[in-house]
C-alpha cells in the first residue's frame, strides 16, 4: 500500500478523489482522501501463472 496527501499552497485537501489506475482502468471507483489530505492506495503485482 502507498499513502498520499493530497496538498494544494501547503494545505492538506480534504475529499479529494484519486484514481489509481485512469490509463488501465478508467472506470474504476477513486479513493476519497481523509481529513489530513492522505489517500491510501493499494497496488495488485501482475505475477507470472502457478
Amino acid at each position: 500500500m502507498v499513502n498520499y496527501r493530497i496538498t494544494c499552497n501547503g494545505k492538506a485537501v480534504q475529499s479529494a478523489e484519486v484514481i489509481n489506475d485512469l490509463v488501465n482502468d478508467p472506470a474504476q471507483k477513486p479513493v476519497i482522501s481523509n481529513d489530513a489530505g492522505v489517500a491510501t492506495l493499494s497496488f495488485v503485482l501482475p505475477h507470472a501463472a502457478e
